[in-house]
């Protein structure tokens, strides 16, 4: 049996500005990484901020299967990795030796950075 390479984080976007009105609700959802698992990993769900979506994280997977492409892509037990979405997050880990027994990580997300004010 192979090692599964890590789950990917789930993408980030970051703004400028986003416009809050007092009394009005504004719809939130953190969505899951991806999971590592035997075979292909699930890819984790999308996470909300009003009109703001970032994809989640790829799944990881077994040899001879590439990380999953998501908001960071999922690790692999292979040389080729799998794509991060571009401005939210990176791409999975890569096994250099392509022999299916060394697992990576995956990808994680760009930037976090969070500021409210009145």
């Amino acid at each position: 049996a192979y090692p599964s390479g890590g789950g990917g984080a789930g993408g980030l976007l970051q703004g400028t500005t986003y416009p809050i009105t007092i009394g009005t609700t504004i719809l939130v959802t953190v969505g899951a990484g991806g999971a590592g698992g035997a075979g292909a990993g699930a890819n984790g769900t999308n996470s909300v901020f009003g009109n703001i979506i970032t994809v989640g994280g790829g799944g990881g997977n077994t040899w001879p299967t590439v990380g999953n492409s998501g908001g960071s892509a999922g690790g692999s037990t292979t040389s080729a990795v799998g794509s991060g979405v571009a401005g939210q997050g990176n791409s999975g880990g890569s096994n250099t030796d392509n022999s299916g027994q060394l697992a990576t990580g995956g990808g994680g997300a760009v930037d976090l950075f969070l500021y409210f004010r009145n």
